[in-house]
């Protein structure tokens, strides 16, 4: 008499992410955060309304303060000491935005600031480590997706908003486009255009 066959249960499929980045950059299934989701919208939409069409200056300095508070709030881990040292090292490199006239000075400052701020959320401790910090920011907007996902699905409240988050955000999109658009076909558009926005830089 044959012993029955052993029937094994196929494995899940792995995710994308997962797949490419694997044990060197593990997904640890972190608690979705909707409000930090609406401060990174938030942040953007600043971005979006003061640095297109403007030089550097206050508004941009604005802009990238703003970025870093929604980053340090996202962890508490960043509140250290030695975090709170490179972020006053940072904040006085982005300084130069308004500052400095000199846009060579001011180009290495940002390049200057974004090293720091990189090699600090990575936690480079080695010379490939700060060199690996350049790429790994960037790469982590890559990496949170799966994050991203279970902070816009975790309730069914959250699932209520998603449609009116979508639609403002489309909307938004639309009318920074098509205004600029008409603002460079039509002279008087453009000073209505001028008046109503806030011009935040310093000459």
């Amino acid at each position: 008499m044959s012993n029955p066959a052993v029937v094994v249960p196929p494995r899940p499929a792995q995710p994308l992410l997962d797949s490419v980045f694997g044990s060197v950059w593990p997904e640890d299934s972190l608690p979705a955060r909707p409000r930090l989701v609406l401060a990174a919208l938030a942040a953007g939409l600043l971005a979006a309304v003061v640095v297109p069409f403007r030089d550097p200056g206050l508004g941009s300095f604005l802009v990238l303060m703003t970025v870093c508070g929604v980053v340090a709030a996202a962890d508490r881990r960043l509140r250290s000491t030695y975090h709170l040292a490179s972020a006053v090292l940072c904040t006085l490199l982005l300084s130069s935005l308004f500052l400095r006239d000199a846009q060579w000075v001011v180009t290495l400052c940002l390049l200057a600031g974004f090293a720091v701020g990189s090699v600090v959320l990575a936690e480079g401790r080695s010379v490939p480590a700060v060199v690996a910090a350049g790429a790994a920011v960037p790469l982590a907007a890559l990496r949170g997706l799966p994050w991203l996902g279970r902070s816009l699905t975790v309730s069914d409240r959250s699932r209520a908003w998603l449609p009116l988050v979508r639609t403002v955000a489309v909307s938004v999109l639309l009318v920074v486009v098509f205004g600029a658009l008409f603002a460079s076909a039509d002279a008087l558009f453009a000073r209505w255009v001028g008046a109503l926005v806030p011009d935040l830089t310093v000459g």
